[in-house]
């Protein structure tokens, strides 16, 4: 991959059009060589499928840049290039779970369970392949091995794990009483949001206090839902 020379992000109090402007630059820079590598077809799709995972990334620098700030780090090249690569993974795990059917999604789940728990992987497609490129560098990057970081992932994957199941099972969910399955949605959209949050910070940051946990993962699980309204407003037209 060509790299490009590393520019310091503007500060972020007062400055967020700014930052969203440079992270866009920033992530196009950091992704578009390593998906016109290893998964071509995700820039040639009709259907902005690139331009997609470049909002996602450009979100999840700005939260990466939030959380380093909170933890009292500064955004420095090496957890610039974490967050966009980490936001890169984000979008195409979604992609596997949410675009191509209960199955797929299912299948999904299974191999990567025994990824993070036997550390092997069956790659069958480029998609597949830029997603673990990604999570390579990810982990060369970011100390994976830190507590917070290693639990967070796999509390990411539980929540996933659970979405899946509550698809899969959907006669059974929607015999429950209304209340108690949007009890459920809520649950697991909380948690697929709040713990990817905590996950990002955990590989940006080597010391994170328990009190401020409890407010990122609080502000993660709040993206669900303005990402929710976002996705219903853009659907509706």
């Amino acid at each position: 991959m060509v790299k490009t020379a590393w520019q310091p992000a503007p500060e972020a109090l007062g400055n967020v059009d700014k930052l969203i402007k440079f992270y866009q630059r920033q992530a196009d820079r950091e992704l578009q060589t390593l998906v016109r590598e290893h998964c071509p077809l995700i820039m040639e799709n009709n259907n902005n499928e690139y331009q997609k995972m470049l909002a996602l990334t450009t979100k999840m620098a700005l939260v990466g840049h939030a959380c380093s700030e909170v933890a009292g780090f500064r955004f420095n090249a090496r957890r610039q290039t974490i967050s966009m690569l980490y936001g890169g993974c984000c979008f195409l795990a979604d992609s596997f779970i949410d675009d191509y059917g209960e199955r797929r999604a299912a299948e999904y789940i299974e191999r990567f369970e025994i990824m993070l728990t036997k550390g092997w992987f069956d790659i069958r497609n480029d998609r597949e392949k830029l997603f673990y490129v990604l999570l390579a560098r990810i982990f060369a990057l970011g100390n994976v091995l830190e507590p917070l970081a290693r639990q967070a992932v796999f509390a990411v994957f539980l929540a996933q794990k659970r979405d899946v199941a509550l698809r899969l099972n959907a006669p059974t969910f929607k015999m429950l009483p209304h209340r108690q399955q949007l009890q459920m949605l809520r649950t697991c959209s909380r948690d697929r949001s709040g713990h990817a949050i905590t996950a990002l910070t955990g590989l940006l940051v080597p010391v994170l206090s328990l009190r401020t946990h409890r407010h990122l993962f609080q502000a993660g699980a709040l993206i669900s839902c303005t990402d929710d309204h976002g996705d219903c407003y853009a659907d509706r037209n």
